[in-house]
């Protein structure tokens, strides 16, 4: 995304302004808008009249841009070489040695790489003595700015430089040690030799098409330029959020604990039962049937569902779970005396006589700090950091005056707003929009919608300024993941160039194709029919007899007995063929000889199901029409073709490259041995 000079003028007028130009984190503003060029042109203007002093440091912003922005590699090693070369005691020499490490890597020279982060780790640590009065001194650890991510890139090259090595690949490596991490990440865990096989041999792959894809510069398309940034944008983000949000909302025990006191009453769960009754007018009946309930003749619930007088009746007297204070006293105490399962005399009540059956108790209980301080932490560390971003965004925004003109947006101007001096234009929000599911676009068709993703937008500006000013681009974690994902775009880009844009599929072809297999489009005889499936034969006659008698649609009378899932949709079944065993055999038979309209006897599934059947439409045969399937045809055809283009690819690499397979079936253990 480029931004017109008429727009990037004013801000070029900002940085050169007052003769000697601005600080360098006014250059880096142009970043923002992708104008590189610009900046290194600020920087280079700017370093002719810094004092000797600041010099340096406006050098290593220019091998930074050659470096994460310019992808000129060769000329940001130049300049962090130079820089070591004539500024030898610079405090910021561990840091030029770490992006080196990094160029290294980057470079696939693995054994520099980690020479250079250990050289980091090892040699740049400093302690430092701090005196508190009276007499007490501590020992400072005095760490390289990029001393942890030294640690943990040393890691990442290890596997590289693991002396065990599976296979290479015109000199490339892979060593037992990625293997290994590659394989347990599958499902089975690499378990076999085979496994192992199968994962080296993707590995292979995937190096061929890398290599190959930097062959043909994929690397300096604009489309793997915007892919890569949109990678990039997405990791600086996370780290930022990392870095400004989640770490810093570190919960103190104490914060734990207090919590705990303050909010007692939500770890404790209090004394319950879960109950049933039924409310009847007469004791006599009350006594009647609370005999039948206990001697199991007569279920609680159904009673409940026939006798009972109380709302509850429907529900087969659930009251749900009781807490004290909630009912009457008399009849609280009765229902905390009963124990589980046990049914109460009948109750003189107002209303009539109760009785109540209690079916579970729940008892008094407190948990206890130690149960509860873990939840108790990522409670309150996701307050903290709901509450770290939104100020840690006010904050930005504040800093960097943000300005949304809401006339330029209703009047669709191509300067919408300013931040940190930025302008932020309609052509980059709409790019930022395009990047949007279609599904969710819609909330930006209101006006409102639209100013408030505007605002989002600018957020992201705000945070990328601040991801830029603090480069953490050049955290391990960004780094280590930004090299795979580059590698991941130049191998799809180039499955994509070479294979998928290459499968053209011709009408011609489709319809030679559709020819040749008319038979696979060939649909037989089929029906459309609904069901009603009861568990008796009893019922079921009963259903006939009304669909006779009483006239009753058969629609109303599989929503009222259909114990079948096809009830919600009234009964349908849909279209099936002659040879569908899918459908009971009797249910088949009955709907190829009916016709349509017509109505079933019972038919007899099983012992347990009976099913009436009513015939909806019979569709004869036909053979399906080319516009139908053409679409299936085409992805067919150019799977076919994509599978021979990508095997006659990875043939002629293969062909090409020099391929050393070292990996071997493992001997056997010992005790595998003994087994067999």
């Amino acid at each position: 995304m480029e931004v017109s000079m008429k727009i990037l003028y004013p801000l070029l007028i900002l940085i050169f302004s007052l003769g000697g130009g601005e600080k360098i984190e006014d250059i880096r503003k142009l970043y923002l808008t992708k104008d590189y060029d610009a900046a290194i042109s600020a920087l280079e203007k700017e370093y002719l009249s810094a004092p000797e002093a600041e010099k340096p440091y406006i050098q290593l912003e220019l091998a930074d841009i050659y470096f994460d922005k310019k992808r000129n590699f060769e000329k940001a090693e130049e300049i962090y070489n130079s820089l070591l070369k004539t500024y030898p005691n610079l405090p910021e020499t561990p840091d030029i040695l770490y992006r080196l490490a990094l160029l290294n890597e980057r470079k696939e020279n693995f054994i520099e790489a980690a020479s250079l982060y250990e050289k980091i780790a090892t040699q740049y640590l400093k302690y430092e003595k701090r005196y508190r009065f009276p007499f007490k001194v501590e020992r400072i650890e005095k760490k390289p700015k990029y001393m942890d991510d030294a640690l943990d890139a040393i890691e990442r090259t290890f596997k590289k430089n693991y002396q065990e090595r599976v296979a290479y690949v015109d000199g490339y490596p892979f060593t037992r040690v990625e293997l290994d991490e590659r394989t347990l990440r599958s499902p089975t865990g690499g378990a076999t030799f085979e496994e192992k096989k199968k994962e080296l041999d993707q590995m292979i792959e995937d190096r061929l098409l890398y290599q190959e894809a930097l062959r043909l510069k994929f690397d300096q398309t604009e489309e793997f330029k915007n892919s890569l940034n949109d990678v990039r944008r997405r990791l600086l983000f996370q780290e930022w959020y990392n870095q400004e949000v989640v770490n810093p909302a570190q919960v103190a025990e104490k914060e734990k604990k207090n919590y705990y006191k303050t909010h007692e009453k939500d770890y404790i769960t209090e004394e319950q039962v879960k109950a049933r009754e039924i409310l009847v007018k007469d004791q006599n009946e009350a006594i009647s049937l609370r005999t039948k309930i206990v001697s199991e003749s007569l279920p609680f619930d159904s009673a409940a569902k026939v006798f009972s007088l109380a709302p509850t009746k429907d529900k087969g007297g659930e009251l749900g779970w009781i807490k004290r204070k909630t009912y009457p006293k008399d009849i609280e105490k009765i229902l905390f005396q009963l124990k589980p399962k046990e049914i109460s005399q009948p109750i003189k009540t107002k209303d009539g006589y109760l009785i109540l059956l209690v079916e579970e108790k729940r008892e008094y209980q407190k948990k206890r700090y130690q149960d509860v301080a873990a939840e108790i932490e990522a409670r309150l560390r996701q307050e903290k950091m709901q509450k770290g971003l939104e100020e840690r965004l006010k904050s930005l925004k504040e800093r960097g005056n943000l300005r949304i003109d809401t006339g330029a947006v209703k009047e669709n101007r191509e300067t919408l707003g300013y931040i940190f001096s930025v302008p932020i234009t309609k052509t980059a929000f709409e790019e930022r929009v395009a990047q949007i599911p279609a599904f969710f676009r819609s909330d930006l068709e209101t006006p409102e919608g639209k100013l408030r993703f505007l605002g989002n937008f600018a957020e992201e500006y705000a945070v990328l300024y601040d991801c830029e000013n603090k480069k953490y681009w050049l955290k391990n974690s960004v780094f280590g993941q930004l090299l795979e994902e580059e590698k991941r775009i130049l191998i799809n880009q180039l499955r994509k160039k070479m294979v998928s844009d290459k499968a053209t599929v011709t009408e011609e072809e489709a319809k030679k194709e559709y020819k040749k297999s008319q038979k696979e489009f060939y649909v037989p005889d089929q029906v459309k029919a609904r069901e009603i499936i009861l568990r008796s034969r009893e019922k079921a006659l009963e259903v006939k007899r009304r669909l006779q008698q009483e006239k009753v649609s058969f629609d109303s009378l599989v929503k009222e007995y259909s114990v079948a899932p096809s009830k919600w949709l009234g009964g349908d079944l849909g279209y099936f063929s002659k040879d569908d065993t899918l459908k009971p055999k009797p249910v088949r038979e009955f709907a190829f000889r009916a016709k349509p309209g017509k109505v079933s006897d019972v038919i007899k599934i099983n012992d347990t199901t009976f099913a009436i059947i009513k015939l909806e439409e019979f569709k004869k045969a036909y053979t399906r029409p080319f516009s139908e399937v053409k679409a299936k045809i085409e992805r067919r055809l150019k799977q076919q073709k994509e599978d021979s283009l990508y095997k006659a690819l990875r043939a002629d690499l293969e062909k090409k490259a020099k391929i050393e397979i070292l990996l071997k079936p493992e001997e056997e253990k010992p005790e595998e041995k003994e087994e067999k």
